[in-house]
């Protein structure tokens, strides 16, 4: 998996398991109810695109 889209998800926190985040570039938040950013999305080296 290289993209996610959880935007307009009303999600209000991040699943413990993203698959293989290693792979992650593209990151949708936008619309979400998230109260605060996990600590692990920093750390995702071959993330490209966070759309909050």
């Amino acid at each position: 998996m290289e993209r996610l889209w959880l935007g307009s998800t009303g999600l209000r926190q991040l699943p413990g398991e993203l698959g293989r985040p290693e792979r992650l570039t593209f990151l949708d938040l936008q619309a979400t109810e998230l109260k605060s950013l996990p600590a692990c999305l920093f750390q995702m080296k071959s993330l490209k695109t966070l759309d909050l």
